[in-house]
């Protein structure tokens, strides 16, 4: 039995632009015309591409049949559309320099998050010591802000969203450019005999809209955009990673495995099962997750924002929820491993994932086994470079503790290995290959 567990990479092995940095590049691009044109190319769309990646997006026009491809220039002006709308994106937009993966992406979601929920409680402790809030403009020496005046990331975040604006003195205190007062927003503010109430499930609800909205807009880039780019050739078959496959489970969003690998699978007669953990771009059964593994328990309960939660998601949206525990036949070949003398072999590939704590849920569960005794258990996880690798063993350790990892290196259940040069495979003799591609693949 073999199990094929992918994330992110495995679409950047592909030189598919599918990472934070591409996705906003051309994002960006799109946001940033002044109109659509009526016929977009390749190198319209991706004219704000990384310069530092160029190599990247020259491998995509050899393996893929772009020349000549024109993307629907309706699609393209709803995007811009509701790109020009979206505080998420503007948020992201602002961000961007700090956010090199979609790891840092979901953590600058739950930054911002646990920013609007503490100063909600801020808000919230002012006004039971005030009785009443009556101005917009808060002093900014109120000892309830004090946190958020010494937190300037906090503070901006605010800002970028538009719930709050600073006013600064330079004159004001003993520090230059101190923060005077904060004037909340009017937009989610309720008003009573002159006194003020901020309306924060108001709030929260167009945060939660805004995200959802945000998605779309990652779905239409995916599906629009990457989903059109056709191989030039079948891709060659990857024996060693793909031959003997039976189970796959994607953390991905596109459909990458099995567009290039499933219609050439050498075996055809026996049936794949495909889960997509965080949703199918494409899908309307699978609608795509993208939030936060968990919040402050106390802020989480007190103003009950589990919409931005991924459980939340993948319960709401009928998620493909299942793992190992849920698979029949996973579970009885390892019964049978109990009962047997002859061990039959359950190999796990990992490819492409970063083994981020944010799923420990999942990485736990396929290093739950084995445990004192050998169940045929075997995990080999591919690595696109020794900085890769580095970040891997890491964040495995953080997650299992180093008595488990070193238990299972020291067996040789667990291995690292460098993931296939695809590129190499798929050009032909005549193409000449380009610099080998330094791109980090999270």
């Amino acid at each position: 039995m073999k199990i094929l567990i992918f994330g992110n990479g495995f679409d950047l092995a592909h030189y598919l632009p599918t990472s934070f940095r591409h996705v906003m590049a051309v994002l960006r691009t799109i946001e940033g015309w002044s109109y659509v044109p009526l016929e977009i190319g390749v190198d319209d769309v991706f004219a704000g591409f990384p310069e530092d990646e160029s190599d990247f997006l020259a491998r995509s026009k050899v393996l893929y049949t772009l020349d000549g491809l024109k993307f629907d220039a309706e699609v393209i002006r709803g995007l811009k559309d509701r790109l020009g709308l979206n505080l998420w994106y503007r948020y992201f937009d602002h961000q961007h320099n700090l956010i090199s993966s979609w790891v840092d992406f979901e953590h600058k979601i739950g930054e911002a998050l646990t920013a609007f929920l503490k100063f909600f409680a801020m808000l919230r402790i002012y006004t039971a010591r005030t009785h009443t809030l009556t101005s917009l403009r808060i002093d900014a020496r109120e000892a309830e802000f004090s946190a958020l005046i010494a937190d300037p990331e906090m503070l901006d975040i605010l800002v970028v969203f538009g719930l709050i604006q600073v006013e600064y003195d330079a004159t004001y205190g003993l520090d230059a450019h101190k923060v005077r007062a904060l004037t909340l927003s009017d937009q989610h503010v309720k008003t009573y005999k002159q006194t003020y109430r901020l309306d924060e499930s108001a709030v929260l609800t167009l945060l939660n809209s805004c995200l959802t909205d945000f998605v779309q807009i990652l779905e239409t880039y995916l599906t629009e955009i990457v989903g059109r780019f056709m191989p030039q050739k079948d891709f060659v078959f990857l024996e060693k990673e793909i031959f003997g496959v039976t189970d796959v489970y994607s953390f991905n969003y596109t459909s990458t495995f099995l567009n290039l690998y499933q219609r050439n699978n050498r075996h055809r007669s026996h049936l794949i099962n495909l889960d997509y953990l965080h949703g199918q771009a494409g899908n309307p059964y699978k609608k795509l997750v993208l939030g936060v593994h968990q919040v402050q328990d106390q802020l989480l309960a007190e103003f009950k924002a589990y919409g931005f939660l991924k459980y939340h998601q993948k319960l709401f949206n009928n998620t493909d929820y299942h793992f190992l525990s849920e698979n029949r036949v996973f579970n009885k070949q390892i019964t049978t491993n109990h009962n047997i003398s002859k061990l039959k072999m359950i190999e796990f590939v990992i490819w492409g994932h970063s083994l981020d704590p944010s799923d420990h849920e999942y990485i736990r569960e396929i290093f739950a086994f084995n445990p004192g005794r050998d169940e045929g258990v075997r995990v080999k996880v591919l690595f696109h470079n020794e900085t890769s690798r580095f970040a891997l063993l890491s964040n495995l350790l953080h997650v299992l503790g180093k008595d488990t990892t070193e238990y299972w290196m020291k067996k040789n259940w667990l291995r690292f290995e460098p993931v296939p040069d695809v590129y190499a495979l798929n050009c032909a003799p005549t193409v000449v290959a380009l610099e080998p591609s330094h791109d980090t693949i999270h």
